[in-house]
């Protein structure tokens, strides 16, 4: 098993790329699990999603999501107050 990568903060209001803040590359398969407080909204995109976008999962406290291997990209925003998710290869 690999050494836990910190968790990433997620700034109130902001679209996190995941994949960039953990320095896993793009296109692997990765679980992201919500260790905040908040609920944590996911999009897979490119490019970082619009601030009104309405494309995503929500991911409660202490929950977990697994993305496609492949995906163009893995944002996390959390809406109204700072987030903090762990993300690891799949």
């Amino acid at each position: 098993m690999a050494d836990t990568l910190p968790n990433i903060a997620i700034s109130e209001n902001v679209w996190v790329d995941l994949y960039a803040q953990s320095g896993i590359a793009t296109g692997t398969q990765i679980i992201v699990q919500n260790v905040g407080s908040r609920d944590i909204y996911l999009s897979t995109k490119a490019t970082q999603p619009d601030i009104n976008a309405d494309g995503y999962y929500i991911v409660e406290r202490s929950q977990e999501a697994i993305n496609d291997l492949g995906d163009s990209g893995a944002w996390a925003y959390c809406s109204n107050a700072d987030g903090l998710v762990n993300v690891r290869i799949a």
